[in-house]
């Protein structure tokens, strides 16, 4: 309240409180949430604990979820990890978002 401009991205989706970091970037403006370190083919897999921002990451957070990667960490390639967001079970306007436009928007870069 005290930085009303101050923007924060909760890194790593703010793991393992994905329930709190869901419910905070719908409720406060300036909150966004990273995917990093995780590998996204897991994410859909039954009992992941990411439940609550696929679901929610495809409405009233889509707009705050960004693409993250610890590719050098994670022994895949960046591409891969982007093949992995691709195949998941998202529409292609909320896939865009997650991958580019979000930290486009964010990070005031221009959309061409």
């Amino acid at each position: 309240m005290e930085y009303p401009k101050l923007k924060i991205v909760a890194g790593h989706g703010g793991w393992p409180w994905l329930h709190e970091m869901v419910m905070l970037a719908w409720n406060y403006e300036n909150i966004y949430i990273d995917i990093s370190a995780h590998r996204p083919k897991y994410m859909e897999k039954s009992g992941s604990g990411w439940e609550p921002l696929l679901n929610y990451g495809q409405t009233v957070i889509r707009n705050k979820v960004l693409f993250g990667s610890a590719w050098q960490l994670m022994a895949i390639s960046q591409e891969s990890i982007i093949q992995e967001i691709l195949a998941l079970d998202l529409s292609d306007e909320t896939k865009e978002r997650w991958l580019y436009k979000n930290a486009a928007e964010l990070l005031a870069i221009p959309n061409n």
